[in-house]
């Protein structure tokens, strides 16, 4: 992609305030005139266990009620009357709540919308009311401001006083007729534990519940359901806690996010512009939140493409992780798969906005853990502002559950039966023990803070926001009118958070700029409105929408960090509505500014937008693989590597297929071999002198097809003038036992048939064990084809250093293996992933450069046919590499490479360890994995998941809390170590190395988009304008803890600027996991052909 990937991958490391204070100044709130408190008081007939949201808190919302120019603050309490206070200015507040008449009359609220719904111009007040009280209807409540300091409680005339469990309602002109519609979202009715998961019911309407899409009718007072007609779901089965409203794929029409809990996926609807949306997650999304909670919609990376963060519930601290946490097993994830709930992983998630692809399809990348924004704990309440005026925006996440609900050693005493049987009998329960039983630890709030370069850090503590308590709702505005945004946070058993922030007095020289909307009524708050402020080529970008964050609502008055002296913008641009656009140059910054939407011309219609992807013709083109007879898929077997090797996070039997081109018949047209997975015999394909290509039947392919083939090379291996065929045999599902491990030599008699050559059973003397990688060498400069063949690791042994081998030809097709004899390094080297065969220093001979996992990237110079170590350069690279490309990058006539690696969009940061050992003496290899915090190395495995797999440890942790802090050294005795492989890996971005010529590297990191995820198959493509490198990855096989890797797309950039080019600029779009791309000249025009796992070929052609 083009820079808006490495601007966003960059944002970090807001600047420190430790010199002048925290940023944010708390409040008290009592001083302040807000009297509140969100207590809770259980009974038997309601408390959590009948109720499963009575811990999800109230809401916030800010807004100026009485036009005075003051933000004025509402909040809402579950058993607490609601309550509005009136801004008096510098942080003093007036509670008007009995006079003004909001204080509700149901038993419990829940989220809280200020909306001018009548369109007077006057803010008006949405209340969601939930719970299961006896005699309590839950109808929500809506207050229409009367202009006189009252409200009038109107949820029925307007036809909105829905009675389901509603959690939040934003407001939005779905259809653009120039007033405000209502999106509900509700909770479902039923248990968690009454769902058969099998039968999925997304599309079965529950009218009792379900979300619902309300149509404004104005100037009529009312509104009108149409969920049915709209394309919305309503079932039973949308655990609904929060919507975000933007224009995502930036046609000028708003759509939606719907933040679902538990097993249901989130929804994105795409307005169709008619009235209707479409649900599009799975077209555009490759995974979220399994438990997502509150959401906000902001452009981070000044794209001006809105990207999306959703909070969950996994903790930031080890203690809380390995005490409240638990993961779905693979089989639970599969069989949520299966049933279409979509990829849930347990983290926060960040889709950041890729924009729309080559069939206007927006399109996110999931990079959350990239960003170090996976983990908040029980996270509620998301807003994404600038805090700090640096000019990039921050986030802000409100934490807490009142009682650990998840902790496990409570989950395991209530599991326990004489606990079971001292609380409950036939006709009782002791709620009052069961519930005083749960655990309770008020937790911090995050924020994280951005910085134009590296990902975003936690700045909590240096802020001032550390304070520990159970947040909700949470909303920001200037409450004190000095050009900065405060912050108001609702707790459950506490006072309200309210913080000023110092930001104009900390930071002078960091500008602002607040935006003051008057739409045209009935839209008076220009809801949907979109501004844009440029500065030179930077862009900051937002849109008019207050509802946001967990059940609350944000000051309808815009706000921009500048950054450091940005005295002017040079242009800002306001697109209303109703179509009509507001230009002004020359903008002077850190003042507050006011616009009214002027009059739309009869010829109006929504201006273009400058993020819209300029026409262009691309360098690739897209082929239809049907078309020239390259139908084939790769269709992968089913196996699980989390059986045999339970204690693994990522598989390693989806390595394939296998791919490579040669002249089979002697036509001097490049023919074709793809190698199947386990169980799928591997095919040739002849080129056709028409361009297309067709599959020639082997029958000696059919009877390997036990053998799974992740990597081959068509070589003349006996010197009769045509290209025989070497398969690799790999994958990690078979013993050392297994003949299907052998790799295989096929011998081409010249008329179009292969035959087994000579078996190389014999060369595996002590057990067979998978190759990932064979590479083709003269490394003996005798005139034939040599054979380098990668180890990739032990069967069911995984981290055991393995053997590669060095296989000498004879010039008639017989190989001897000539390792121990020529490179004795390669007899335990590691575990191989790929093999570049040149000359990198120069002296004429074909080297080695090799990659590994938990290994450093290794040349091995051929020196006069031996291969020896060499120092270059390459010494602390330990990393989980996957694949080489070699080229002259610098084009100063040697060979550079680039290498890929795991990537930085992993949970896993360097250093990782891993120890492999037969801990438990039972026969079969243990591998613990561990990650150092604060110098301690920490298991990454949860207490239950490591005594599984070795039961005694059970007697020294036999609690949760007891492991929770344990450390590697205080579960394994320094003998067991001291007998234990330990690996360590320190480098897992994927890499660009520069020749000096002499085989000596100087390392940087390769572009950020090839950071997104692993990178297993890249390929280049020389042009007149440089090298066109592509690039793809991704691993989908990945434990549920971890989280598979899905966020590449494919990448292509060219050389020698390293810059990404978009997809409208490039053409170059994949999905799915990438194994092997490879060019090839069909019909006199070069192609790119990339093959994936378990999925169909990937064509394009060069538009040269």
């Amino acid at each position: 992609m083009n820079r808006r990937v490495s601007v966003l991958l960059a944002v970090f490391l807001g600047a420190c305030t430790a010199e002048k204070g925290p940023l944010f100044e708390q409040i008290d709130v009592k001083e302040a005139g807000i009297n509140f408190e969100n207590a809770l008081r259980y009974e038997d007939e309601f408390n959590v266990y009948r109720y499963r949201n009575f811990y999800n808190g109230g809401g916030v919302a800010i807004g100026d009620i009485n036009n005075d120019g003051l933000p004025d603050v509402f909040l809402t309490g579950n058993q607490t009357p609601n309550r509005l206070y009136l801004n008096k200015g510098n942080f003093q507040f007036q509670d008007i709540s009995e006079e003004a008449g909001i204080m509700g009359t149901r038993a419990w609220s829940t989220g809280i919308s200020m909306a001018d719904i009548n369109g007077d111009g006057l803010l008006d007040l949405y209340v969601c009311n939930s719970g299961i009280v006896s005699g309590d209807d839950r109808r929500n409540e809506l207050y229409i401001n009367q202009g006189d300091g009252t409200f009038q409680e109107l949820g029925h005339t307007y036809g909105l006083d829905d009675t389901g469990l509603s959690t939040h309602a934003t407001f939005l002109d779905y259809d653009r007729d120039g007033d405000v519609d209502m999106f509900l979202v509700n909770n479902s009715f039923r248990s968690i534990m009454d769902f058969n998961l099998e039968v999925n019911t997304r599309h079965v309407p529950h009218m009792a519940g379900g979300d619902k899409l309300f149509r404004n009718e104005a100037p009529d007072a009312h509104f009108t359901d149409v969920t049915a007609s709209s394309g919305i779901y309503r079932s039973e089965i949308g655990f609904g806690l929060g919507a975000s409203v933007g224009d995502l794929n930036r046609d000028g029409w708003p759509d939606l996010y719907i933040s679902n809990d538990f097993f249901e996926y989130d929804y994105l609807y795409i307005n169709n512009q008619d009235g209707t949306f479409s649900e599009s997650l799975q077209k555009s999304i490759k995974s979220v939140s399994a438990a997502a909670m509150g959401a906000d919609m902001a452009d981070l990376n000044g794209d001006g493409y809105l990207d999306i963060f959703v909070t969950d519930m996994l903790p930031a601290t080890d203690y809380r992780l390995k005490t409240v946490s638990a993961f779905d097993s693979w089989e639970r994830y599969k069989a949520y798969v299966r049933d279409d709930y979509y990829h849930q992983f347990t983290r926060n998630t960040l889709q950041m906005n890729r924009g729309n692809d080559l069939n206007s399809t927006v399109r996110f990348a999931e990079v959350g853990r990239m960003l170090r924004l996976h983990a908040s704990d029980w996270s509620w309440g998301a807003l994404i502002a600038d805090y700090d005026h640096d000019g990039t925006r921050d986030i802000f996440v409100a934490n807490g559950i009142y009682r650990d609900l998840t902790n496990a050693d409570y989950l395991e005493e209530i599991r326990d039966e004489d606990t079971r049987n001292m609380l409950t009998s036939e006709n009782y329960v002791d709620w009052k023990t069961l519930i005083e039983m749960i655990p309770t630890q008020p937790i911090p709030n995050h924020m994280f803070v951005g910085n134009p370069a590296q990902p975003f850090e936690d700045l909590t503590e240096a802020w001032g926001l550390s304070a520990p308590g159970f947040s909700n709702g949470s909303a920001y505005a200037d409450l004190d009118l000095d050009g900065d945004l405060d912050l108001l946070i609702n707790n459950i058993g506490g006072a309200p958070m309210l913080f000023r922030n110092r930001a104009t007095d900390q930071f002078p020289n960091h500008e602002w700029l607040q935006i003051v909307l008057e739409g045209r009524p009935p839209n008076t708050q220009a809801v949907g409105a979109q501004i844009s402020a440029w500065q030179d080529s930077k862009l900051w970008y937002t849109e008019q929408q207050p509802v946001r964050g967990f059940q609350s609502s944000v000051d309808p008055v815009l706000h921009l960090g500048l950054g450091l002296d940005t005295k002017t913008i040079d242009s800002l641009v306001i697109h209303w509505p109703s179509g009509a656009v507001t230009f002004r140059e020359n903008v002077r910054t850190s003042q507050r500014l006011e616009f009214q939407e002027p009059s739309a011309s009869s010829e109006s219609t929504h201006a273009p937008f400058p993020t819209q992807p300029t026409r262009q013709d691309p360098l690739l083109i897209p082929v239809d693989a049907d078309s020239i007879g390259l139908g084939w898929r790769h269709r992968e077997n089913v196996f699980s590597d989390f059986d045999q090797q339970p204690l693994l996070f990522h598989m390693r039997s989806t390595e394939g297929p296998a791919m490579c081109k040669g002249d089979f018949n002697g036509d001097g047209q490049q023919d074709l071999y793809f190698g199947g997975a386990r169980g799928q015999a591997g095919a040739v394909f002849v080129q056709t002198n028409h361009g297309s290509f067709e599959q020639i039947p082997q029958s000696v392919l059919e009877e390997d097809a036990t053998s799974e083939d992740v990597d081959c090379e068509w070589l003349d291996v006996d010197a009769d003038g045509d290209q025989d065929l070497f398969v690799a045999s790999g994958s990690s599902e078979l013993p050392s036992s297994s003949s299907a491990l052998v790799d295989r030599l096929y011998l081409n008699d010249g008329t179009g048939s292969l035959s087994r050559g000579e078996s190389l059973i014999g060369l595996s003397p002590r057990g067979f064990s998978p190759t990932s990688t064979v590479c083709a060498l003269d490394f003996d400069v005798d005139g034939d084809l040599d054979l380098f063949l990668g180890g990739r690791l032990q069967p069911f042994a995984y981290g055991v250093p393995v053997r590669s081998q060095l296989l000498s030809n004879d010039g008639t097709g017989t190989f001897t293996d000539a390792t121990s004899r020529l490179a004795p390094n390669l007899e335990s080297i590691g575990l191989i992933t790929d093999a570049a065969c040149a000359d990198f220093d120069g002296d004429g001979r074909p080297d080695l450069l090799l990659s590994g996992e938990w290994m450093p990237l290794t040349l091995l110079r051929n020196d006069q046919g031996a291969f020896v170590p060499a120092t270059a350069g390459l010494e602390n690279s330990a990393g989980w590499w996957q694949s080489i490309l070699i080229l002259d990058l610098d084009e100063d006539g040697d060979l550079d490479f680039i290498a890929g690696n795991h990537g930085l969009n992993s949970r896993f940061k360097p250093p990782v360890d891993m120890w492999i050992a037969d801990f438990d003496r039972n026969g079969s290899i243990e591998q613990v994995f561990a990650r150092t915090v604060d110098g301690l190395q920490l298991p990454w495995h949860l207490r239950h998941d490591l005594v599984a797999q070795i039961p005694h440890l059970v007697r020294t942790f036999p609690t949760y809390a007891s492991y929770a802090e344990a450390t590697i050294q205080d579960i394994f005795s320094q003998e067991e170590l001291s007998r234990a492989i330990h690996l360590r890996v320190n480098e897992l971005r994927s890499m660009i190395g520069i020749n000096d010529g002499t085989g000596n590297f100087t390392v940087n990191p390769a572009p950020q988009e090839m950071q997104l995820s692993p990178v297993y198959g890249m390929a280049d493509l020389p042009t007149a304008n440089g090298h066109l490198i592509l690039a793809g990855g991704n691993l989908h096989e990945v434990k549920p803890e971890a989280g598979r890797y899905d966020a590449s797309y494919g990448t292509a950039f060219m050389t020698p600027s390293m810059e990404p080019l978009t997809w409208h600029a490039s053409g170059f779009f994949v999905e799915g996991q990438v194994r092997q791309i490879l060019t090839i000249e069909i019909n006199g025009r070069t192609h790119v052909i990339v093959a994936r796992n378990n999925d169909a070929l990937s064509i394009f052609a060069y538009a040269d």
